[in-house]
Protein backbone atom coordinates (compact mmCIF):
# COMPACT_ATOMS: atom_id res chain seq x y z
CA UNK A 1 0.00 0.00 0.00
CA UNK A 2 1.40 3.45 -0.91
CA UNK A 3 0.21 5.83 1.20
CA UNK A 4 1.17 9.99 0.27
CA UNK A 5 2.94 11.79 3.47
CA UNK A 6 1.88 15.16 3.02
CA UNK A 7 4.11 16.30 5.53
CA UNK A 8 7.37 14.58 3.63
CA UNK A 9 6.39 14.34 -0.22
CA UNK A 10 9.49 13.08 -1.72
CA UNK A 11 9.56 9.83 0.42
CA UNK A 12 7.25 8.18 -1.64
CA UNK A 13 9.14 8.51 -4.48
CA UNK A 14 12.42 7.06 -2.42
CA UNK A 15 10.93 4.50 -0.65
CA UNK A 16 7.72 2.27 -1.38
CA UNK A 17 7.76 -0.03 1.83
CA UNK A 18 5.53 2.07 4.53
CA UNK A 19 6.98 0.23 6.98
CA UNK A 20 10.09 1.18 6.17
CA UNK A 21 8.87 4.70 5.64
CA UNK A 22 7.75 4.83 8.94
CA UNK A 23 10.79 3.57 9.87
CA UNK A 24 12.92 6.55 8.21
CA UNK A 25 10.53 8.77 10.05
CA UNK A 26 10.88 8.07 13.35
CA UNK A 27 15.12 7.70 12.65
CA UNK A 28 15.17 11.39 11.10
CA UNK A 29 13.08 12.52 14.13
CA UNK A 30 15.23 10.80 16.95
CA UNK A 31 18.38 12.83 14.98
CA UNK A 32 16.61 16.28 15.17
CA UNK A 33 15.64 15.32 18.82
CA UNK A 34 19.57 14.95 19.56
CA UNK A 35 20.73 17.58 17.36
CA UNK A 36 18.15 19.60 19.40
CA UNK A 37 19.86 18.70 22.45
CA UNK A 38 23.51 19.00 21.65
CA UNK A 39 22.42 22.69 20.38
CA UNK A 40 20.66 23.09 24.08
CA UNK A 41 23.79 22.46 25.56
CA UNK A 42 26.36 23.43 23.66
CA UNK A 43 24.96 26.81 22.48
CA UNK A 44 21.42 27.64 24.06
CA UNK A 45 22.83 27.16 28.11
CA UNK A 46 26.25 28.78 27.16
CA UNK A 47 23.96 32.21 26.30
CA UNK A 48 21.73 31.69 29.10
CA UNK A 49 24.68 31.54 31.66
CA UNK A 50 25.81 35.04 30.37
CA UNK A 51 22.51 36.95 31.51
CA UNK A 52 22.32 38.07 35.04
CA UNK A 53 19.35 36.14 36.13
CA UNK A 54 19.22 32.64 36.26
CA UNK A 55 15.76 31.92 35.61
CA UNK A 56 16.49 31.18 31.97
CA UNK A 57 18.78 28.65 33.08
CA UNK A 58 16.90 26.57 35.41
CA UNK A 59 13.94 26.62 32.92
CA UNK A 60 16.11 25.61 30.90
CA UNK A 61 17.61 22.42 32.45
CA UNK A 62 13.90 21.46 33.37
CA UNK A 63 12.56 21.71 29.70
CA UNK A 64 15.70 20.01 28.24
CA UNK A 65 14.42 16.51 28.67
CA UNK A 66 11.20 17.05 28.76
CA UNK A 67 11.25 18.75 24.79
CA UNK A 68 13.74 15.89 23.86
CA UNK A 69 10.73 13.26 24.28
CA UNK A 70 8.17 15.30 23.02
CA UNK A 71 9.66 15.83 19.57
CA UNK A 72 10.58 11.97 19.77
CA UNK A 73 6.51 11.45 20.29
CA UNK A 74 6.02 13.93 17.53
CA UNK A 75 8.01 11.56 15.58
CA UNK A 76 6.60 8.32 16.21
CA UNK A 77 3.00 10.00 15.50
CA UNK A 78 4.24 10.76 12.43
CA UNK A 79 6.16 7.22 11.74
CA UNK A 80 2.90 5.60 12.52
CA UNK A 81 0.83 7.52 9.65
CA UNK A 82 1.73 5.52 6.93
CA UNK A 83 0.69 2.53 8.70
CA UNK A 84 -2.45 3.09 8.48
CA UNK A 85 -3.23 1.76 11.87
CA UNK A 86 -7.18 2.43 13.07
CA UNK A 87 -6.65 2.08 16.27
CA UNK A 88 -7.07 5.61 17.68
CA UNK A 89 -5.97 4.07 21.46
CA UNK A 90 -2.36 5.15 20.07
CA UNK A 91 -2.72 8.35 18.72
CA UNK A 92 -4.49 9.33 22.10
CA UNK A 93 -2.17 7.38 24.37
CA UNK A 94 0.67 9.74 22.72
CA UNK A 95 -1.37 12.97 23.12
CA UNK A 96 -1.72 12.14 26.48
CA UNK A 97 1.70 11.61 27.10
CA UNK A 98 2.48 14.99 25.09
CA UNK A 99 0.40 17.39 27.92
CA UNK A 100 1.59 15.28 30.58
CA UNK A 101 5.03 16.52 30.04
CA UNK A 102 3.57 19.48 28.71
CA UNK A 103 2.28 20.31 31.94
CA UNK A 104 5.58 19.09 33.97
CA UNK A 105 7.07 21.77 32.16
CA UNK A 106 4.82 24.66 33.27
CA UNK A 107 4.61 23.15 37.25
CA UNK A 108 8.66 23.58 36.98
CA UNK A 109 8.51 26.92 35.22
CA UNK A 110 6.04 28.32 37.74
CA UNK A 111 8.02 26.70 40.46
CA UNK A 112 11.47 28.65 39.34
CA UNK A 113 9.57 32.23 38.90
CA UNK A 114 8.14 31.40 42.37
CA UNK A 115 11.73 30.40 43.90
CA UNK A 116 13.65 33.10 42.19
CA UNK A 117 11.88 35.94 41.05
CA UNK A 118 9.34 35.72 44.31
CA UNK A 119 11.78 35.50 47.10
CA UNK A 120 13.82 37.67 46.40
CA UNK A 121 10.74 40.07 46.56
CA UNK A 122 10.06 38.86 49.59
CA UNK A 123 12.95 39.34 50.52
CA UNK A 124 12.73 42.91 50.18
CA UNK A 125 9.45 43.34 51.70
CA UNK A 126 9.64 43.81 55.73
CA UNK A 127 6.37 41.58 56.19
CA UNK A 128 6.75 37.69 56.66
CA UNK A 129 3.87 37.17 55.20
CA UNK A 130 4.69 36.34 51.33
CA UNK A 131 7.80 34.16 52.57
CA UNK A 132 4.99 31.83 54.18
CA UNK A 133 2.33 32.40 50.83
CA UNK A 134 5.27 31.38 48.62
CA UNK A 135 5.24 27.49 49.69
CA UNK A 136 1.30 27.44 49.36
CA UNK A 137 1.54 29.00 46.33
CA UNK A 138 3.46 26.30 44.80
CA UNK A 139 1.19 23.58 46.00
CA UNK A 140 -1.60 25.20 44.66
CA UNK A 141 -0.24 25.34 41.17
CA UNK A 142 0.82 21.68 40.64
CA UNK A 143 -2.83 21.38 41.97
CA UNK A 144 -4.21 23.62 39.47
CA UNK A 145 -1.84 22.68 36.38
CA UNK A 146 -2.82 18.94 37.34
CA UNK A 147 -6.65 19.25 37.17
CA UNK A 148 -5.73 21.35 33.47
CA UNK A 149 -4.07 18.62 32.39
CA UNK A 150 -6.54 15.76 33.43
CA UNK A 151 -9.58 17.62 32.14
CA UNK A 152 -7.72 18.05 28.74
CA UNK A 153 -6.63 13.96 29.11
CA UNK A 154 -10.01 13.53 29.28
CA UNK A 155 -10.90 15.71 26.16
CA UNK A 156 -8.77 13.45 24.39
CA UNK A 157 -10.21 10.12 25.28
CA UNK A 158 -13.75 11.86 24.44
CA UNK A 159 -15.09 11.12 27.81
CA UNK A 160 -17.57 13.60 28.54
CA UNK A 161 -16.76 15.60 32.18
CA UNK A 162 -20.67 16.63 32.76
CA UNK A 163 -22.29 13.02 33.45
CA UNK A 164 -18.50 11.96 34.66
CA UNK A 165 -18.65 14.54 37.67
CA UNK A 166 -22.13 13.48 38.48
CA UNK A 167 -21.88 9.79 38.59
CA UNK A 168 -19.15 10.73 40.93
CA UNK A 169 -20.73 12.81 42.86
CA UNK A 170 -21.55 10.14 46.04
CA UNK A 171 -18.79 9.17 45.49
CA UNK A 172 -17.38 12.30 45.59
CA UNK A 173 -18.79 13.16 49.00
CA UNK A 174 -17.02 9.26 50.20
CA UNK A 175 -13.78 10.28 49.20
CA UNK A 176 -14.08 13.91 50.84
CA UNK A 177 -15.26 11.91 54.25
CA UNK A 178 -12.25 9.36 54.24
CA UNK A 179 -9.71 12.92 53.23
CA UNK A 180 -11.13 14.62 56.11
CA UNK A 181 -8.03 14.44 57.97
CA UNK A 182 -5.81 15.23 54.82
CA UNK A 183 -8.41 18.13 53.86
CA UNK A 184 -8.03 19.08 57.43
CA UNK A 185 -4.31 19.83 57.23
CA UNK A 186 -4.77 21.60 54.67
CA UNK A 187 -6.93 24.36 55.95
CA UNK A 188 -4.94 24.20 58.74
CA UNK A 189 -1.86 25.43 56.77
CA UNK A 190 -4.52 28.57 55.19
CA UNK A 191 -5.47 29.25 58.81
CA UNK A 192 -1.63 29.04 60.16
CA UNK A 193 -0.44 31.57 57.38
CA UNK A 194 -3.42 33.79 57.73
CA UNK A 195 -3.23 34.00 61.21
CA UNK A 196 0.87 34.47 61.48
CA UNK A 197 1.34 32.07 63.78
CA UNK A 198 4.52 31.40 63.35
CA UNK A 199 7.10 31.36 60.70
CA UNK A 200 10.25 29.96 59.38
CA UNK A 201 13.33 29.95 61.69
CA UNK A 202 10.90 30.90 64.69
CA UNK A 203 11.15 28.59 67.70
CA UNK A 204 7.63 27.31 69.41
CA UNK A 205 6.58 25.19 72.22
CA UNK A 206 4.15 22.54 71.49
CA UNK A 207 0.87 21.85 74.10
CA UNK A 208 2.56 18.47 74.53
CA UNK A 209 6.15 20.43 75.51
CA UNK A 210 8.75 20.02 72.67
CA UNK A 211 10.26 22.82 71.98
CA UNK A 212 12.07 23.32 68.19
CA UNK A 213 12.18 25.66 65.59
CA UNK A 214 10.63 25.95 62.45
CA UNK A 215 12.42 24.45 59.19
CA UNK A 216 9.75 24.19 56.54
CA UNK A 217 5.96 24.92 56.65
CA UNK A 218 4.10 22.53 54.35
CA UNK A 219 0.23 22.48 52.65
CA UNK A 220 -0.26 19.53 55.32
CA UNK A 221 1.93 19.16 58.00
CA UNK A 222 4.96 21.62 59.53
CA UNK A 223 8.65 20.54 60.30
CA UNK A 224 9.97 21.27 63.39
CA UNK A 225 13.79 20.67 64.29
CA UNK A 226 14.19 19.66 67.98
CA UNK A 227 17.55 20.88 70.17
CA UNK A 228 18.17 17.05 70.24
CA UNK A 229 18.48 17.27 66.62
CA UNK A 230 15.42 15.41 65.99
CA UNK A 231 12.76 16.25 63.08
CA UNK A 232 9.34 16.69 64.28
CA UNK A 233 6.73 16.20 61.05
CA UNK A 234 3.43 17.95 62.98
CA UNK A 235 0.25 18.13 60.90
CA UNK A 236 -1.09 21.33 60.69
CA UNK A 237 -4.62 20.58 61.49
CA UNK A 238 -3.06 19.78 65.11
CA UNK A 239 -1.40 22.88 65.33
CA UNK A 240 -4.17 25.07 64.06
CA UNK A 241 -6.70 23.39 67.08
CA UNK A 242 -3.70 23.61 69.57
CA UNK A 243 -1.97 25.24 72.06
CA UNK A 244 1.33 26.73 70.82
CA UNK A 245 3.59 29.19 72.28
CA UNK A 246 5.87 31.11 69.71
CA UNK A 247 9.13 32.08 71.89
CA UNK A 248 9.88 34.71 68.80
CA UNK A 249 6.62 36.45 69.53
CA UNK A 250 6.06 39.30 70.18
CA UNK A 251 10.28 39.41 70.05
CA UNK A 252 13.14 37.54 70.87
CA UNK A 253 13.36 38.93 74.67
CA UNK A 254 12.55 35.97 76.65
CA UNK A 255 11.90 35.68 80.40
CA UNK A 256 13.91 33.10 82.44
CA UNK A 257 13.48 32.10 86.15
CA UNK A 258 16.29 29.94 87.31
CA UNK A 259 15.84 28.94 91.17
CA UNK A 260 18.99 28.30 93.78
CA UNK A 261 19.06 27.01 97.19
CA UNK A 262 21.87 27.98 99.92
CA UNK A 263 22.16 26.30 103.23
CA UNK A 264 20.19 27.57 106.53
CA UNK A 265 22.33 30.42 108.41
CA UNK A 266 23.32 31.62 104.71
CA UNK A 267 23.03 35.99 104.78
CA UNK A 268 20.04 36.66 103.02
CA UNK A 269 21.47 40.04 101.50
CA UNK A 270 25.02 38.57 100.70
CA UNK A 271 23.69 35.44 98.61
CA UNK A 272 20.79 38.37 96.77
CA UNK A 273 23.81 41.03 95.96
CA UNK A 274 26.36 38.04 94.91
CA UNK A 275 23.71 36.36 92.88
CA UNK A 276 22.59 39.95 91.39
CA UNK A 277 26.36 40.48 91.10
CA UNK A 278 26.78 37.17 88.97
CA UNK A 279 23.43 37.97 86.38
CA UNK A 280 24.80 41.18 86.15
CA UNK A 281 28.29 39.92 84.53
CA UNK A 282 26.97 37.66 81.92
CA UNK A 283 26.69 39.05 78.22
CA UNK A 284 23.24 38.11 76.83
CA UNK A 285 21.12 39.55 79.98
CA UNK A 286 19.16 42.77 79.61
CA UNK A 287 20.10 45.38 82.11
CA UNK A 288 19.36 48.70 81.07
CA UNK A 289 15.25 48.73 80.77
CA UNK A 290 13.87 48.97 83.97
CA UNK A 291 11.27 47.34 83.63
CA UNK A 292 13.07 43.86 82.55
CA UNK A 293 15.81 44.61 85.23
CA UNK A 294 16.92 41.45 86.86
CA UNK A 295 16.05 40.13 90.30
CA UNK A 296 16.72 37.91 92.83
CA UNK A 297 13.91 37.39 94.75
CA UNK A 298 14.04 34.97 98.24
CA UNK A 299 11.26 32.34 97.01
CA UNK A 300 10.99 29.84 100.06
CA UNK A 301 11.88 28.09 103.24
CA UNK A 302 12.73 24.72 102.01
CA UNK A 303 13.13 21.42 103.85
CA UNK A 304 17.01 21.15 103.30
CA UNK A 305 17.76 24.86 101.96
CA UNK A 306 17.21 28.52 101.39
CA UNK A 307 15.69 29.32 97.91
CA UNK A 308 16.07 32.16 95.58
CA UNK A 309 14.58 32.77 92.50
CA UNK A 310 17.27 34.12 89.42
CA UNK A 311 14.41 36.38 87.17
CA UNK A 312 16.12 37.92 84.24
CA UNK A 313 15.51 38.43 80.74
CA UNK A 314 17.58 37.61 77.88
CA UNK A 315 18.02 39.47 74.83
CA UNK A 316 17.40 36.63 72.49
CA UNK A 317 15.59 33.78 72.95
CA UNK A 318 17.83 31.01 70.70
CA UNK A 319 20.64 31.52 73.41
CA UNK A 320 18.59 30.90 76.89
CA UNK A 321 20.49 27.17 77.36
CA UNK A 322 24.05 28.74 76.64
CA UNK A 323 23.19 31.44 79.41
CA UNK A 324 21.52 29.39 81.51
CA UNK A 325 24.52 27.39 81.49
CA UNK A 326 26.84 30.35 82.31
CA UNK A 327 24.77 31.67 84.57
CA UNK A 328 24.45 28.57 86.89
CA UNK A 329 28.35 27.91 86.71
CA UNK A 330 28.95 31.78 87.34
CA UNK A 331 26.92 31.47 90.38
CA UNK A 332 28.30 28.52 92.23
CA UNK A 333 31.47 29.54 91.61
CA UNK A 334 31.00 33.12 93.41
CA UNK A 335 28.85 31.35 96.18
CA UNK A 336 31.90 29.16 96.88
CA UNK A 337 34.43 31.86 96.54
CA UNK A 338 31.94 34.06 99.70
CA UNK A 339 32.05 30.86 101.37
CA UNK A 340 27.98 30.08 100.79
CA UNK A 341 27.18 26.49 101.18
CA UNK A 342 25.20 25.13 98.80
CA UNK A 343 22.87 22.24 100.54
CA UNK A 344 22.35 18.70 99.66
CA UNK A 345 19.09 16.81 101.33
CA UNK A 346 20.57 15.08 104.48
CA UNK A 347 19.02 12.62 107.23
CA UNK A 348 19.98 11.86 110.77
CA UNK A 349 19.11 8.93 112.41
CA UNK A 350 19.03 8.41 115.98
CA UNK A 351 19.73 5.26 117.46
CA UNK A 352 18.06 4.20 120.58
CA UNK A 353 20.99 2.40 123.30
Amino acid sequence: MNLNLDFLPWLNDLVGNVYIQALLVFILFLFLASVMLVVYRKYVKKIASKTKTKVDDIILEKSEMPLFYMLILFGIKLAIKPLNITNSSIQKGINTVVVIIMGYIVVSFVNTVIKLWGKKIAERTKSTFDDEVLPLIQSLSKIFVGIIVLLIVLDIWSIKIGPLLASLGIAGLAVAFAMQTSLGNIFGSISLILDKTFKVKDVIQLESGEIGQIVGIGLRSTKIKTFDNELLIVPNGMLATSKIKNLAKPNNVLRLVLPIGVAYGSDIDKVKKTLLTTLKNVKGVVHGNEKRKPLVRFNKMNDFSLDFDLVFFIEDYKERFDISDEILTKAYNELNKKKIDIPFPTRTVYLKK
